[in-house]
């Protein structure tokens, strides 16, 4: 594609130094793992000829996809049928100019390439699912107009990807401010996220309860809110980040959550915790004072409901009765996590409960939390529980993309603002930056200010998933060195919806990377760009 250069356009030099920066990491795991050598396979048969213009663009809707796929498609399976293989490569036209590059349709030069699409024939799936997988994969390919066709043909003829023994598993966590900028539809990315974490096989989909403040005010409810995901999405786990359980009857929890277990067919898993805000307490103020103790009490009773036993309670007349709950859940047992926030007593009580854990980098460094982890595994095997059958989660800010910079000048704002917000969060990150903030004679919204920009810098660079796959493969080995079983991604900090869908492509390349054999990893640390 040529473009015609007019006053203020990138000169090409600018493209070349654009191309210089991007990871090439997504494309190179997405040729390492497409499926070779498959046997041969009888792929159904559709004959395009009979569709005037019209036809094609109503049979393409059908399907779900453009009519160039349709097409792409079509030939795909008339060459594998005629050839009797199941798998079969075709060449596609990546000519996607980069949005990041600021006035990069202008640019005068070469900036189009022609890449290989490696297309397996259909087997369990339908043949709509069929082409709505080949569209994501050409879709995906329109991105990599900037990678050379040696290197593809390279990572075409070497090895498929192997997994890892005890690959790091990845989630979606959610926590957005109810007065975030989402438009009429604040569960868009609610919704969509979920379908992309059951299409492209993350572990689970994390909702928190959050009361009486917009700050996380989307999720006054996580039951309700995994109810509806669990009627579109098929796989992929519905967890709850936190259910504040001393404001709860526990026969409601149960039942609700075996109702979210029923509809989602056994996918449901719970966080729970004894809450800290005061104002939560209006449903239940009484039990404030005593709320870890509550919340250990509802734990018990949630159990013993959940695999069927009764537990005693009072009827409308004052008569002592039995109560089970109904529907029964699918799952035998319900998976329980802890929330471990900060103090090492509550990680030692997850062992001697023999629950999960879920923890964070808020209140917490990773190397405050390493020794943590281990009296967690150390009371597991103490209490008589396998300390490999029990996770450790960790919640982390996540933003990925192809460009370190891009990545950095999208975050900071949005990051920095929801991290203001969090007053105790910012004091906890200028504290593990050695900062001595003197806050005598000075504004005070520019104190705040200040700490923010602190705290961005802490998160940033110690604690978030933020950057492109190949550099946060560094924190991925290192939570994985501590112990960490499961990252649970927090992805709505204020990041408009679209670019944020767009950066879970670039989690699910992260993730394949750190499945991965070692001999794959480093050789992405070397990877260069080159232009086409």
């Amino acid at each position: 594609v040529l473009g015609g250069r007019s006053g203020d356009a990138p000169a090409y030099r600018e493209y070349v130094a654009w191309v210089e920066r991007q990871d090439v990491a997504g494309v190179e795991v997405f040729y390492r793992n497409q499926t070779r050598d498959a046997g041969p396979t009888v792929s159904p048969v559709l004959n395009l000829d009979a569709f005037d213009a019209d036809g094609l663009r109503a049979f393409a809707r059908s399907m779900g996809v453009s009519v160039e796929t349709l097409i792409t498609g079509a030939r795909a399976l008339a060459l594998m049928r005629e050839q009797q293989c199941g798998e079969i490569c075709l060449d596609v036209t990546a000519d996607k100019r980069p949005q990041a590059l600021h006035g990069s349709e202008q640019i005068v030069g070469l900036l189009s390439n022609v890449l290989p699409l490696p297309i397996s024939a259909p087997l369990e799936e339908s043949l709509a699912e069929w082409f709505q997988e080949l569209e994501r994969k050409r879709t995906k390919l329109e991105r990599y107009g900037h990678v050379a066709r040696s290197q593809i043909n390279g990572w075409l003829d070497s090895q498929d990807v192997v997994s890892a023994e005890q690959p790091l598993e990845f989630s979606l966590f959610y926590f957005a401010d109810d007065n975030a900028v989402y438009g009429e539809d604040k569960y868009r990315l609610y919704r969509e996220g979920a379908r992309f974490a059951d299409r492209n096989r993350l572990t689970a989909v994390w909702t928190p309860e959050r009361h009486f403040h917009e700050k996380a005010g989307l999720y006054p409810n996580p039951s309700v809110l995994s109810g509806a995901l669990a009627t579109i999405t098929k796989d992929v786990q519905l967890r709850a980040g936190s259910v504040v359980l001393p404001l709860h009857n526990s026969l409601r929890v149960a039942e609700e959550w075996s109702v979210v277990d029923n509809l989602s067919k056994g996918r449901v898993g719970l966080s729970f915790t004894s809450g800290w805000m005061p104002n939560d307490f209006a449903f239940f103020p009484e039990r404030y004072a005593t709320k870890r103790e509550e919340m250990f009490r509802g734990i018990q009773e949630v159990q013993e409901l959940w695999r069927g036993q009764p537990i005693p309670g009072r009827d409308g007349v004052g008569k002592e009765i039995e109560l089970r709950i109904f529907p029964k859940p699918i799952q035998p047992e319900l998976p329980i996590w802890l929330t471990c926030s900060g103090g090492p007593e509550m990680f030692e009580k997850a062992g001697e409960l023999g629950c999960h854990v879920l923890t964070a980098l808020l209140t917490q460094s990773l190397e405050e939390v390493t020794p943590k982890i281990k009296l967690y595994r150390d009371a597991l095997a103490r209490h008589g529980y396998d300390p490999r059958s029990r996770k450790v989660t960790m919640m982390m800010h996540t933003f990925i993309g192809e460009d370190a910079d891009a990545v950095l000048q999208k975050v900071r704002a949005p990051l920095t603002k929801y991290l203001k917000s969090h007053l105790n969060l910012i004091e906890t990150g200028a504290e593990s930056l050695n900062l001595d903030v003197d806050v005598r004679d000075q504004d005070p919204e520019k104190v705040r200010d200040q700490m923010a920009a602190f705290a961005f810098e802490r998160y940033y660079r110690t604690s978030s998933l933020i950057g492109t796959p190949t550099s946060c493969m560094k924190m991925v080995e290192r939570l994985k060195s501590i112990g960490v079983d499961e990252v649970a991604c927090l992805i709505d900090f204020g990041i408009d919806v679209d670019s944020v869908l767009e950066s879970l492509e670039h989690l699910v390349v992260l993730r394949d990377l750190s499945h991965a054999l070692p001999d794959l990893t480093s050789s992405l640390s070397l990877s260069a760009s080159v232009v086409a």
